[in-house]
C-alpha cells in the first residue's frame, strides 16, 4: 500500500515526520512540485525498501539513464546533475533516516538515501512529471551523511558532478575523491573538469553542463518537443505501416479507406509493389527513400503507423498507432529489456518520446487497454478492433486454401498446421514436428526479425491473415497472432518450453498468461501428442479475444472526423 503526501515547504522535515507518524502504509511518495502518471504508478510493484522510478521534467523526457534494464542498481548510478526525487519511499526506512538527518525537501531526502546506501531498487515506469526541485546547499555537511556515506559514493564522479552543479558545500575532512570514467554519455565539460582536477567554478560548470547536455540530445529535440500542428498540414492521409511494410493492420485499413473515402488523397510509404488494380485514383505509393517522403509525412493531416516511427520523422498531423497485436510479452516500460537499455544509445529517450507523440492508440479489446497505458504511457486508447482481423474474417477459407495449395504445392486434403512463432534474441532449438504422421503438413511463417534455421518445415511467405484463414490449427509461442487465431475459432496451441529464459530477457503479462493457461504447453512431447490426437483447449475467458466484430466502422468514422 502507498500514501501520497504533500509536505510543507517551510517546515518540510517536521511536517514529513508528523504525517508519516499518522499513516500505516508500507510506502509513500511526496507530490510536491510534480504531477503523477496514475497508470504508471499503478504498474509499479511495491517491494520492501525504497524504489527509484523514471520521470519527466516539465512534460519533457530528457533522461540519459541506462539503469532501467535492471531491478537493482548501485545508488551512485542514479546520482547526476539532473536527478529529481522520483522515489517511492519505504516508510520505516525513511523514518529511521529522518531521525538522524535533517532534510528540507524531497530531493534532500532522495539524495541522502542514495549517498548512504550501496544499492537501491529501481522500476522503469515513468511515474513523475516534475516542475521544480529544491536542494539544500549544506546537505553534505550533515554529520549523518558524512559518517555514513558509502565507499562507492566517496569515489564516484557522479557525486562530484552533483557538488559542482549545485554548488554544494563540503567538509574538507570528508571530501569526495572521484574516479573519472568515460562513456558514450560523457560530456566534454566533464573531460575538461577532470583535466583541471575538478576545479571548474560552480556557475561555469553548470552553464557548460546545461549547454552540452542539450547539445548531446539535440538530434532528438524534434522528438522531445514534438506536438501536432494542424495548421502545418494538408488534407491527406499517409500510412507508414510497420517499418514501411505493406502488411497487417496498415494494409487492411489502407484498402478499407480506399473504398470508404474515395475522394481523399491517401499515401502509403513503402518499397513494396502493390498491384495497380488495387489502387484507386487518389492513392499514391511512395518509397521511404524518395526525396519528398519525409515532407509528405510531415504535412499529412493524419499519419497512420503500426509500430515505432523512425527517429528522424516530423509529424504535424494527428498520429494514429494501430499497433500489431494484443501482447503476451511485456512491452517497453513494463519490460526490463536489459540488452536494449545497455547497448542502444539513448534508447529510452528516443522510444519514449516517439510513443508520446501518438495522439490515438488503437487496440482490439477494452480488456487490453491498461497494458498499453502501463507499457507506453499512452492516454487516448481506443478499442476499435484491428483491421487485419476484419480482413481475415472476410476471407473465404476454401478459396484461399486452393490458391495456397497451388502456390506452395501442398496437398489440400492434408491437415494444415501453421507454426507462427515470435522473435527471440537468444538461440532456441527448433521444434521437431516429424513425429506427426504424413496426414499433416507444418507451414512455418517466421517473425520478420527471425534469423534461426527452421529445417524440415515448409517455410511460407504469404500473408499471415491468409495463412490463418487456410490452416486447420495454429501453433505459436509468445506471439499476439494467437488472439487472431482464437477470434477465428481455430484450434490454438502455445509452446513455452523456454519460459524461464524468456522471462529473463523480456517478461510476460501474468493476467494474459492466466487466460491462455489451458492451451499453453511447457513440454514439446505433450504438444505433439495433443496435435496428433486433435485435442485442443479453450481460453479461460474471452476478455482478450475480439468477439464483437463491427468491421472498421468506428475506426473509419474517427478518421473521417479528423479530416
Amino acid at each position: 500500500m502507498l500514501t501520497q503526501l504533500t509536505v510543507s515547504a517551510n517546515h518540510f522535515h517536521e511536517d514529513l515526520i508528523q504525517q508519516l507518524s499518522h499513516i500505516s502504509t508500507s510506502h509513500f511518495i511526496i507530490t510536491n512540485d510534480c504531477v503523477l502518471h496514475d497508470a504508471q504508478l499503478a504498474a509499479v510493484q511495491l517491494r520492501d525498501g525504497h524504489i527509484f522510478t523514471d520521470y519527466e521534467i516539465n512534460d519533457c523526457y530528457i533522461n540519459m539513464y541506462t539503469i532501467f534494464g535492471q531491478t537493482m542498481t548501485q545508488s551512485i548510478n542514479i546520482i547526476q546533475p539532473y536527478v529529481y526525487p522520483a522515489m517511492i519511499y519505504d516508510r520505516v526506512q525513511a523514518l529511521t533516516l529522518l531521525s538522524q538527518c535533517k532534510v528540507n525537501s524531497s530531493l534532500d531526502l532522495c539524495i541522502a538515501i542514495l549517498l548512504t546506501t550501496t544499492d537501491i531498487q529501481i522500476d522503469g515506469h515513468v511515474v513523475f512529471n516534475f516542475s521544480a526541485r529544491n536542494m539544500s546547499r549544506r546537505l553534505l555537511l550533515q554529520p549523518y551523511i558524512q559518517h555514513n556515506m558509502s565507499d562507492d559514493a566517496r569515489t564516484s564522479y557522479s557525486i562530484q558532478q552533483l557538488i559542482q552543479y549545485h554548488g554544494l558545500a563540503q567538509d574538507r575532512r570528508y571530501k569526495v575523491a572521484p574516479q573519472f570514467k568515460q562513456s558514450a554519455y560523457t560530456l566534454r565539460v566533464d573531460q575538461i573538469n577532470q583535466s583541471l582536477n575538478y576545479r571548474l567554478p560552480h556557475r561555469l560548470y553548470r552553464q557548460l553542463y546545461d549547454y552540452l547536455y542539450q547539445r548531446k540530445i539535440q538530434p532528438y529535440h524534434h522528438l522531445i518537443h514534438a506536438q501536432s500542428d494542424l495548421n502545418q498540414t494538408e488534407g491527406y492521409i499517409v500510412f507508414i505501416g510497420f517499418d514501411y511494410d505493406y502488411r497487417g493492420n496498415s494494409k487492411a485499413l489502407f484498402e478499407a479507406l480506399m473504398d470508404a473515402m474515395p475522394e481523399t488523397e491517401i499515401y502509403f510509404i513503402t518499397d513494396e509493389t502493390i498491384p495497380a488494380y488495387k489502387l484507386k485514383q487518389r492513392v499514391k505509393i511512395v518509397s521511404p527513400h524518395a526525396n519528398d517522403a519525409h515532407s509528405i509525412i510531415k504535412h499529412a493531416r493524419i499519419v497512420v503507423c503500426e509500430s515505432y516511427p523512425d527517429d528522424d520523422l516530423v509529424m504535424n498531423g494527428h498520429v494514429i498507432n494501430l499497433w500489431h497485436g494484443t501482447p503476451i510479452k511485456q512491452l517497453f516500460l513494463d519490460s526490463l529489456e536489459p540488452q536494449q537499455n545497455a547497448s542502444i544509445f539513448l534508447y529510452r529517450l528516443r522510444k519514449y518520446n516517439k510513443l508520446k507523440r501518438i495522439d490515438t492508440f488503437i487496440t482490439d479489446t477494452e480488456a487490453v487497454n491498461h497494458l498499453f497505458k502501463s507499457s507506453f504511457n499512452v492516454h487516448n486508447v481506443l478499442a476499435t478492433g484491428y483491421p487485419r482481423l476484419q480482413y481475415a474474417l472476410s476471407l473465404d477459407k476454401d478459396v484461399i486454401r486452393q490458391q495456397l495449395s497451388e502456390q506452395l504445392n501442398i496437398d489440400i486434403n492434408k491437415q494444415w498446421i501453421a507454426y507462427i512463432p515470435t522473435w527471440k534474441d537468444y538461440q532456441y532449438e527448433p521444434i521437431d514436428f516429424s513425429q506427426l504422421n504424413e496426414e499433416r503438413v507444418i507451414l512455418y511463417k517466421g517473425h520478420p526479425e527471425e534469423r534461426l534455421n527452421r529445417g524440415g518445415l515448409t517455410a511460407v511467405n504469404v500473408e499471415t491473415e491468409q495463412l490463418l484463414a487456410a490452416s486447420d490449427a495454429i501453433v505459436s509461442d509468445y506471439s499476439s497472432v494467437i488472439f487472431d487465431s482464437l477470434a477465428l475459432n481455430k484450434p490454438s496451441y502455445l509452446i513455452m518450453d523456454d519460459l524461464a529464459e524468456y522471462m529473463h530477457t523480456r517478461g510476460v503479462y501474468q493476467d494474459v498468461m492466466t487466460t491462455l493457461e489451458p492451451m499453453t504447453y511447457t513440454r514439446r512431447d505433450a504438444l505433439i501428442e495433443d496435435l496428433r490426437n486433435g485435442v485442443h483447449h479453450q481460453v479461460k475467458d474471452q476478455s482478450y479475444v475480439a468477439r464483437t466484430i463491427a468491421g472498421n466502422t468506428r475506426l473509419i468514422a474517427l478518421i473521417q472526423s479528423l479530416m
